[in-house]
């Protein structure tokens, strides 16, 4: 097994691009990680799948991610076609559980040093099918703030937001914010917008 060294991943549920990344993310100062080189016709399959390992392969990879940090031994394993590549961590029965990105440096020398390895085609089954956000990580954040927070918010306030959203007015305070609910769950054009508004208001 080849390993990449001295790298930092941003391990979620989702898979963010590096520049999704926040300041306040949970990053892994990773010591070492398994890698493994495939075709690029799997790898397209890989990233569009949940997967899990073959238990003879799994084996292989368990706990042989090591990182800096308190829990320092993960099963982890970075999946490469030599032009693409994602780190996937896997929870105990070998099935895969959170996905990252790697910062630009460090993908391009982990690109640079999977050209060495052998293409390999390891056995494990395809899971369910990821479906990828529509919007950015910052519009996913926004919108559920939004959902979350505008019933609680003042009737001038809903009032301002309406007339910003629709550009027209309304009095009924139920149906203003049943509209913007859905405005908001459907139309990603004024979810920023309305963010701006409602984010320096004291929901307290």
């Amino acid at each position: 097994m080849n390993y990449v060294y001295d790298i930092y991943l941003n391990f979620h549920k989702t898979y963010y691009d590096f520049y999704e990344w926040y300041y306040d993310d949970n990053l892994s100062h990773i010591k070492k990680i398994p890698i493994i080189r495939v075709n690029s016709n799997l790898f397209k399959k890989i990233i569009s799948h949940n997967i899990a390992l073959d238990n003879n392969f799994f084996k292989t990879i368990q706990n042989k991610t090591e990182s800096y940090g308190k829990i320092n031994k993960i099963s982890g394993l970075i999946i490469t076609d030599t032009k693409n590549l994602i780190a996937i961590r896997f929870n105990n029965k070998g099935i895969s559980i959170e996905r990252s990105a790697l910062l630009v440096e460090d993908e391009l020398d982990v690109l640079q040093f999977s050209l060495k390895n052998k293409e390999i085609t390891p056995q494990f089954k395809f899971l369910s099918k990821i479906v990828y956000p529509l919007v950015t990580r910052k519009e996913e954040k926004e919108k559920k703030y939004l959902l979350n927070n505008i019933a609680k918010i003042p009737y001038d306030t809903i009032k301002y937001l309406y007339y910003e959203c629709f550009n027209k007015e309304e009095k009924n305070i139920n149906k203003m914010i049943d509209e913007l609910l859905i405005e908001i769950k459907n139309n990603k054009e004024h979810i920023s917008q309305l963010y701006t508004i409602l984010n320096p208001i004291s929901m307290n």
